[in-house]
């Protein structure tokens, strides 16, 4: 993954991944976890709990990460609670995910960075989503769909 000009992890840029959560006690370990599993050396995960009402539920999860940066506060909602991460960010790349989401491969991160090093004028790089339902299983993609369908319109 490493690009040839960078010698060590410390030349490596800083990611920086915020995540809003609100009642995530469910799927926010999960997250954490393909948080975690990633290769790419240099992370920061900032979570904020959006005044979560799950009898601490969420925040017992988040005290069991000791290398998070998180906090709590009054709700505010979802945007405004990721506008405080991204305010609190250090990483001069940022990437803002879900807490019922989480990185289905654990080189999602480095891929990322390794396409913005080898691209500097690109502005952001994004990967494709899996939909999965509360039951585990994956759900149809109607966006993807829709959007293949639009660009097999437009080549023909």
């Amino acid at each position: 993954m490493r690009s040839p000009e960078l010698s060590s992890d410390e030349d490596l840029p800083l990611v920086s991944i915020v995540t809003a959560v609100r009642n995530g006690s469910r799927y926010l370990s999960a997250l954490i976890e393909s948080v975690l599993a990633q290769d790419y050396p240099r992370i920061e995960h900032i979570v904020i709990d959006d005044g979560s009402d799950d009898d601490g539920a969420t925040i017992r999860i988040l005290e069991q990460y000791p290398h998070l940066s998180w906090w709590t506060r009054e709700n505010q909602g979802q945007y405004a609670t990721q506008n405080e991460g991204l305010a609190a960010a250090t990483g001069s790349i940022v990437s803002v995910i879900c807490a019922d989401d989480c990185y289905v491969t654990p080189s999602a991160v480095s891929l990322a960075v390794d396409h913005l090093l080898k691209h500097p004028d690109y502005g952001c790089v994004f990967g494709r989503t899996l939909n999965i339902g509360e039951d585990g299983d994956m759900t149809p993609d109607e966006f993807a769909a829709r959007c293949a369908a639009a660009i097999e319109q437009d080549a023909a």
